[in-house]
């Protein structure tokens, strides 16, 4: 599979290609159970960004949303 420059420069050599060719020309490609191909879209577009220099699904952890400023308490009889 083509990562980074080479995979910017195979993008640019198929600009005038099918979306289903250039992936599997630039290696995105799996067999499944039966013999047949499957083409990895996902994959290949991710790797596209990342090469591009997009960032996508960071890891850092946001506050976890907002404090309550009051508890909450259920009326018990008995």
């Amino acid at each position: 599979m083509l990562t980074g420059q080479d995979l910017l420069a195979k993008v640019k050599e198929f600009s005038d290609g099918s979306k289903s060719d250039l992936v599997k020309a630039c290696g995105y490609v799996s067999s499944k159970k039966d013999g047949s191909d499957r083409l990895n879209f996902t994959a290949f577009y991710e790797a596209l960004l990342e090469a591009k220099g997009v960032e996508i699904g960071g890891t850092s952890v946001g506050k976890g949303g907002r404090k309550l400023s009051y508890t909450a308490t259920v009326q018990g009889n008995g």
